[in-house]
C-alpha cells in the first residue's frame, strides 16, 4: 500500500540498493541518485568481472526498476543538487549511502605523477566499458607491456594485481611492508594472483616515486623489519 512518502537515496551501491528495496516494499516512493553513469556502486565499479558476473547485478537492478524505483545517474549531490534542494523538491527523507570512494594516499614524493592510480579508479577503469565511466576516465589504462607495481596487501590490492595482469601488464609485482603472515585479505586471493603470474615483494615500502616527462618510471624503496 502506497504511503505517499517520497525518499531520496544517495548512492546506488549495496547500501543504497538495499535501503531502496526495503523502503519500496513499505510503500514509499524512492529515487536513487548516482554520480557515476550506471548504477551499482562498488558492485559494478569495484568488484572485478572475474569475481562477480555483472548479470547478477543487472538482474537486481531490473527487479528494482520493476518495483517502481527510479534511478538518476550522472548526478552529484552537492554539485548538481544539494541535500536542501532534495527536501525543497518534495522528498520527505534522504539516505546517504555514498560509500568510500576516496582512497588512502601514501603521502610520498611523486604520488601525483601520471600513471599512478588510486585503487578505486584503477579497478573501475580496468573492468568497465568506456560508456560506463565518467568522461574523464574513459582513456584506457596505460598498462599493456608495462611493469606494474601494486602497493598494499589486502583483497583490493589483489583485485588490482589480477586486473593489471588481464590488461596485459608485462610484469606485475605486489609490494607489502610486512610478511605474508601479517598480510590482510583472503589467502585464496593471493593464491589466484600467484597462479596468474604475479610476484610478491615483502618487507618493502616505497618512499619516493620518480619519473620522466611527468610519468612515473621508478620507485625508491626501503627494506622493513618486523617490530
Amino acid at each position: 500500500q502506497r504511503t505517499g512518502k517520497k525518499i531520496a537515496v544517495v548512492g546506488s551501491g549495496p547500501a543504497g540498493l538495499a535501503v531502496a528495496e526495503q523502503l519500496r516494499k513499505q510503500g514509499h516512493g524512492c529515487t536513487v541518485f548516482e554520480s557515476w553513469p550506471v548504477p551499482g556502486g562498488v558492485l559494478l565499479y569495484g568488484i572485478p568481472n572475474f569475481k562477480m558476473r555483472k548479470e547478477i547485478l543487472q538482474d537486481k537492478l531490473t527487479y528494482l526498476e520493476q518495483m517502481g524505483i527510479e534511478f538518476k545517474c550522472n548526478t552529484v549531490i552537492g554539485k548538481d543538487v544539494t541535500i536542501d534542494g532534495l527536501f525543497e523538491a518534495g522528498y520527505d527523507a534522504v539516505f546517504l549511502g555514498t560509500g568510500a570512494p576516496v582512497g588512502g594516499r601514501m603521502k610520498i614524493t611523486g604520488e601525483d605523477l601520471a600513471n599512478v592510480y588510486q585503487a578505486t579508479e584503477f579497478r573501475g577503469r580496468g573492468n568497465r566499458e568506456p560508456e560506463q565511466l565518467p568522461e574523464n576516465m574513459r582513456e584506457p589504462l596505460d598498462v599493456t607491456g608495462k611493469n606494474v607495481l601494486v602497493v598494499g596487501g589486502g583483497d583490493t590490492s589483489m583485485d588490482c594485481v589480477r586486473t593489471a595482469i588481464r590488461l596485459g601488464g608485462a610484469h606485475v609485482t605486489c609490494m607489502y611492508r610486512r610478511t605474508e603472515a601479517e598480510q590482510k585479505g583472503r589467502k585464496e586471493e593471493r593464491k589466484h594472483a600467484t597462479e596468474e603470474g604475479a610476484d610478491f615483494m615483502y618487507l618493502t615500502l616505497p618512499t619516493k616515486l620518480s619519473g620522466e616527462n611527468g610519468r612515473v618510471t621508478a620507485a625508491e624503496c626501503v627494506r622493513m623489519q618486523l617490530g
